[in-house]
């Protein structure tokens, strides 16, 4: 009985290893959910115009992956993306113009950006990010989940803190 429980224990460890990649910030919470994490690095992105972009390999994006949602990290908490926030110009006391973080994706591929709605606008001044991917799969993106709080997909779906 000993020998079944250790075999047993043994297995569940492995299974467990198995689906935590450490090394590369990668979980596997079931077939049905998968977490990465991804670095958002302006001074290494693609400069196109007013978008300044950065494309990251997400295997887990593929013909099963029925919605790609990203959060992005800053002062202790995750916020959903796309978002988008104004800049003001003192001198007229109005929005100059606006930047957005955004998000996009295609077979196994993840795209972050921050596009101006500015010209002139130097978005390698942006603070690089670090961005969680969340893959889900079609019966995860069923449940009703706010999607929009990190927080209440975490609880959802046993996600990493």
């Amino acid at each position: 009985m000993r020998n079944r429980f250790s075999l047993l224990a043994l297995a569940l460890m492995t299974l467990f290893v198995a689906a935590c990649d450490t090394t590369s910030n990668r979980t596997i919470i079931d077939t049905d959910v998968y977490v990465t994490e991804v670095d958002f690095n302006v001074a290494s992105a693609t400069l196109n115009g007013t978008v300044l972009s950065q494309q990251f390999a997400v295997p887990a994006i593929d013909n099963n992956a029925a919605a790609v949602l990203a959060y992005f990290y800053e002062q202790g908490t995750w916020t959903a993306m796309p978002y988008t926030y104004a800049v003001d110009d003192a001198q007229l006391q109005a929005v100059s113009y606006t930047i957005s973080l955004g998000h996009a994706f295609s077979h196994e591929t993840f795209e972050a950006f921050y596009e101006s709605s500015a010209a002139d606008v130097n978005l390698r001044q942006q603070p690089s990010r670090r961005i969680r991917v969340v893959v889900l799969g079609d019966y995860a993106a069923k449940q009703n989940v706010d999607f929009s709080d990190y927080n209440a997909v975490k609880a959802a779906f046993h996600l990493p803190d």
